[in-house]
This record gives structure tokens, sequence and C-alpha cells, in this order.
């Protein structure tokens, strides 16, 4: 994760989460991890790691360098894998049936489907298992792919805009709220999904 979170290219649309010059130390990686883990623990935050199998790369195997592979074995995975992000639920409020959704993904793999195959397993566990009313996406303005993906593809409109609320790059920026409800996703999204990405 620390070179995720240091990759100026895969974190250019996440300026807000961002470390000051210095960028994530392995000790600031461990110190967030080990939060997830106890907001986990609470049932505040649900986070899943984003791992691709070299073999399920193909020749986008050859865009990771060889430290990045993490052998068979590591993790219970049986084949050579490259931890490519994260996504997953936050501000889990299981009393108003609602969270936040957040993904950071490795910029190698933009536009090859892995984000929103990832996006799709968190609305099912949000949906189908976790039963919620309604998922939040938080983005920004320049985030195009991200509001691109909640517009086109999830057919979701701007539900709200907080004005100069995070802080990007020593300046504050604007957030924009995008929502998916349950009705959408149990009438047209979990289906138009599957099939987009050949999951069935």
């Amino acid at each position: 994760m620390q070179r995720l979170l240091n990759c100026p290219e895969t974190m250019k649309y996440l300026m807000f989460m961002a470390k000051a010059r210095e960028g994530w130390s392995l000790e600031d990686v461990a110190e967030r991890r080990k939060n997830r883990e106890k907001l986990n623990a609470l049932g505040e935050d649900l986070s899943f790691a984003i791992a691709i199998t070299v073999n399920n790369l193909g020749n986008l195997a050859n865009k990771f360098n060889k430290e990045e592979i993490l052998k068979a074995g590591t993790n219970g995975i049986d084949e050579d894998f490259v931890i490519v992000g994260n996504c997953g639920l936050k501000e889990i409020d299981l009393k108003s049936s609602n969270a936040e959704v957040g993904i950071g993904l490795d910029y190698r793999l933009w536009k090859g489907g892995y984000g929103s195959e990832a996006i799709y397993y968190c609305l099912q566990t949000s949906f189908d298992f976790l039963k919620l009313h309604k998922v939040v996406f938080i983005t920004t303005e320049d985030k195009v792919p991200m509001r691109k993906w909640l517009e086109k593809v999830a057919k979701v409109s701007i539900e709200n805009v907080l004005s100069k609320v995070l802080v990007s790059e020593n300046h504050y920026v604007d957030s924009y709220e995008y929502a998916i409800y349950e009705t959408q996703w149990n009438s047209y999204l979990k289906k138009e999904l599957i099939q987009w990405l050949h999951l069935e």
C-alpha cells in the first residue's frame, strides 16, 4: 500500500489523502492499517485489498516489477499476485442503513475493468449481504473518471455538492456526493454490471 499511496499518478485524484512532501512512511501505512482494522472490528469500516493474480493480469503483468509481485501462499492466495489497490465501505451505519464507498486503484490498471469489478463486489456486499439502503460516493470535481463511471455506468447524478470541505495540495476543494440506492441496485445496476463485467 505504501507504493500506491506514494504514487503521484495513482493518487492524482485523491490528493486530499496525500501526505505532504515526505509521503507515506512504512510507519504511517502500518498505523493506517491498524486504524482500519480497529474500525473493521467495530463494524464501522469494511476494507478489501484488490489483489490480482499474475495469470489474470496477462500482458499487464509486465507493468509490475519483481518487488511488487507477492509469492503464492501469501494471504492464502495460491498463485503469485499483486496488490493493486483497495476498495471498501466506511462510516457504516447499520441503524440508518447507509455507508460511504471508497476505492483507490493503481493507475496502471485504470480503464481495464478492475475498478468496476471491485466496486461491483463492494456494492454486492452493501446491498445483498449488509442489506443497506444507500451507499454514497464522495469525490471531487477533478476526479472525472469516477464521476463519469457513476453517471454513465451507474446512471446516477450528483446528489450533493459541499463547498470547500476537502484539502488538496494546500487548498480547499468541493466534494461531490453521489448515491446509489438499493432500488437502483436491484432494478438494473446489479444485472448490468454482471453482464458488462462477464461475471456469470
